[in-house]
């Protein structure tokens, strides 16, 4: 780098045919430790990737895994990005390469990935392929999702991972005390940012669609929490960008081909990547049948683990009709609101219990378990049986009249389906930080009505007849 460290990068090449081949890049530049932590991970698909003309470049960004340097003060800072532009020049003009690079990857490697496509835009970035991205820091991510405070592990684990020394020796000396020592952790960083600020939006790409003009594969899961995000950057930047494709499928947090971690029909997103990257990175018209196809790929459940892909030419789906419902006196979800007299108001109040709540498990969009034992705790609005096939494809909004008795609360909503065996699973959800409402940030006050909406993640269930919500 410009100021003499050393990033450690691991080149996969192939054996070429002619004398003077040369082969485009594929990137993936993350802190995962490429040469222990995700080192079996990575030789299967890296033989893959080569096997089929590609140059394989890992890399691990500055102060972690093997490269030197000072480990980076948080997630995706303008120095990680800096260093990144300069490893996308250096790969570029590599004497094996013909000069175009696509990034690629999973989590952090998509987000950053989605980050240089935007806010740095190198010249010979061609292409990004981004699984389980964010456009947006900070209520899009694992640390403040929906604008409250996020528990998981990560959060702890992060840190421990980057406390530990440099492969291959694993030297433990005062140079890797000044390395990895030198920052502070980074929960304390993010617990000194629980508001939507600057920090956040410095790299939240939502705030820059108009320069998102590299061509995006945007994968995501209907079982992961960044499911919104590829609809979210399709719906803003598609008048920007020369191409975006969605797929979205019955993934958890991991790459569709590694089927154990994801129920319902499979999905090769290796060779998906290799598709897309075959056009925009390689001269060869061959690969154009890509373009051809519909942007969205869209997983319709109608279980847990069953459904049916769908292809949409565009989003919104110019067919998709709002359908309204009311929470209604008794616990009621109806369609319509019979007349009441003047000054007549139904209460439905729910005792909080704080034990309540964990079969959510780590964050929105897990496979989750029948919810029936986590609902005997909650608040529940019943539809009367519906009787036609109903298929729920979008972002789904609740609008509540609530208070508290406390001066702190959040409120949580769920859209579960009820199928014919009584099970009930959870379709979509969301939360609300009631101090969010305003800004600044302000302490509720008791027991005073207020007016408030919830916009839910997105949701995809096809449902068959006679099922209720």
């Amino acid at each position: 780098m410009p100021d003499g460290v050393r990033l450690s990068a691991t080149l996969t090449i192939p054996i070429p045919k002619q004398t003077d081949e040369k082969f485009p890049v594929l990137l993936e530049y993350k802190p995962y430790r490429k040469d222990d932590d995700f080192y079996n991970y990575n030789q299967p698909n890296n033989y893959y990737l080569v096997r089929r003309g590609f140059i394989v470049a890992k890399v691990d960004i500055r102060g972690t895994g093997s490269s030197e340097g000072i480990l980076i003060e948080r997630e995706y800072t303008s120095q990680e990005l800096d260093d990144c532009e300069r490893v996308i020049e250096q790969l570029a003009v590599d004497p094996r390469s013909n000069g175009r690079v696509g990034m690629h990857g999973l989590s952090w490697s998509a987000f950053n990935s989605l980050m240089m496509a935007t806010l740095r835009r190198p010249p010979a970035l061609r292409a990004i392929f981004a699984a389980h991205g964010s456009e947006d820091l900070y209520k899009n991510d694992i640390h403040f999702m929906d604008g409250i405070l996020h528990q998981d592990e990560y959060i702890l684990s992060v840190d421990h991972e980057n406390a530990l020394p440099a492969t291959p020796d694993y030297i433990m000396n005062e140079q890797w005390m000044k390395e990895r020592f030198t920052t502070r952790p980074w929960i304390d960083v993010y617990l000194e940012h629980q508001l939507d600020s600057a920090f956040w939006r410095e790299h939240s790409i939502k705030y820059a669609y108009d320069n998102f003009t590299v061509p995006a594969y945007l994968l995501a899961g209907i079982y992961d929490s960044y499911r919104d995000f590829a609809i979210n950057i399709y719906e803003n930047a598609r008048r920007s960008s020369s191409k975006i494709k969605v797929v979205i499928g019955p993934f958890a947090h991991a790459m569709p081909e590694y089927s154990y971690r994801n129920p319902g029909p499979g999905y090769d997103g290796k060779a998906e990547l290799v598709r897309w990257f075959n056009y925009w990175l390689k001269d060869d018209d061959q690969y154009s049948d890509i373009l051809d196809e519909p942007d969205i790929t869209l997983f319709m459940r109608t279980s847990l683990t069953t459904g049916n892909y769908r292809y949409e030419p565009k989003w919104p789906i110019a067919r998709q009709r709002i359908r309204r419902m009311f929470m209604y006196s008794k616990q009621r979800l109806v369609e319509k609101v019979e007349e009441k007299k003047e000054g007549t108001i139904d209460v439905d109040t729910l005792e909080y219990q704080p034990w309540i709540g964990f079969e959510a498990e780590d964050w929105w969009g897990s496979s989750l378990r029948d919810q029936r034992p986590f609902d005997e705790h909650c608040l529940i609005y019943d539809s009367d049986l519906i009787n036609e096939s109903m298929e729920i494809a979008g972002f789904v909004e609740a609008s509540l009249q609530v208070s508290a008795t406390a001066p702190l609360a959040h409120w949580i909503v769920r859209l579960e389906d009820v199928d014919i065996n009584g099970q009930v699973w959870l379709v979509t959800g969301a939360a609300l930080n009631g101090a969010q409402r305003e800004t600044p940030p302000a302490y509720l006050e008791p027991n005073h009505l207020i007016l408030d909406s919830v916009l839910k993640r997105l949701a995809s269930k096809a449902s068959q007849i006679n099922q209720n919500y």
